[in-house]
This record gives structure tokens, C-alpha cells and sequence, in this order.
């Protein structure tokens, strides 16, 4: 039996990645940042496991009230390794449209363009965003903001 999984769909995919990029209060990010923000996007119920730093800790009791609006996964790790070729192939089509950056990607940056998006995907993008508000601002802002190293 196939089980459809919006989480391995790359249309899926771009949408939270444009949704981080939209919504977010930096110009560009690192490709990892937005990899691992896309992540808890798809699975906001599973911010509360991130080890964070003392200031940001509160938003672990915010996540438990969220649930995935995804199947949850059975193994996070897993389920993070198998959606990076989805994310890969959503980062290469937003810049092929340009509404990234494609010279940036290179370098392990993702940057949006100055790109209008087409009045249907800005609607998906809005309504993907303004679904859990608080968590998808913390997702989005914080989280990216956090040094990866």
C-alpha cells in the first residue's frame, strides 16, 4: 500500500523553504539553517527535542500544543536524511523560476529574489504560515538565527 507523505513532496518542500525565505527576518540564510528550519516546519510538535539555548527553552512548552500537520515520523533522524534530496530538488526548481538566488546555492547560501511569486503560490505560502503562527515566527526567526557551528 502507498501512503502519499506531503513531507517528501517537493512542491510541499518549497513552500515552507519560500515560507522561511518570505516571512523571515534575514535576506539569505545558510542552506543548513533553512534545511533544518524546513525540518520543524513540516514537524513543529518535535521543536520541544531541540537542545536550545536558555533563552529560547520556553518555546518547548508552546511545541507540545502543536500537532504535525504530517504523518509523524518514526525515526526523526531518518526521516530528516530522507528529506534532503526532496529539499535539494525544491532548491534547484525555486531557482531555476528564480525566486532564489542560483549563484548563492554554490556557496551553501539560499537568498530570494526580487521575483514577484505568482498570485496562487503566494496564497499557499500565506496560508502555510498563518497556520500555528507562534511556532512557524520561532521556527522561522529564531531557529535560522541560531549559529550553526
Amino acid at each position: 500500500m502507498l501512503i502519499y507523505n506531503p513531507t517528501l513532496d517537493p512542491y510541499h518542500c518549497a513552500i515552507r523553504v519560500l515560507a522561511i525565505l518570505e516571512f523571515g527576518n534575514k535576506r539569505n540564510l545558510p542552506i543548513d539553517s533553512v534545511r533544518i528550519a524546513e525540518f520543524y516546519l513540516a514537524y513543529p510538535s518535535k521543536v520541544g527535542s531541540i537542545r536550545l539555548p536558555n533563552e529560547l527553552r520556553a518555546i518547548r512548552k508552546v511545541s507540545r500544543k502543536y500537532e504535525t500537520p504530517y504523518r509523524n515520523p518514526f525515526d526523526i533522524k531518518a526521516t530528516f536524511q530522507r528529506m534532503h534530496p526532496i529539499f535539494q530538488a525544491s532548491i534547484s526548481t525555486l531557482a531555476a523560476a528564480g525566486f532564489i538566488t542560483p549563484e548563492l546555492i554554490k556557496q551553501d547560501y539560499l537568498e530570494r529574489t526580487d521575483l514577484s511569486l505568482p498570485v496562487d503560490l503566494k496564497h499557499a505560502v500565506a496560508d502555510f504560515q498563518s497556520r500555528h503562527a507562534e511556532i512557524r515566527r520561532f521556527i522561522i526567526d529564531e531557529l535560522t538565527s541560531i549559529n550553526l557551528l
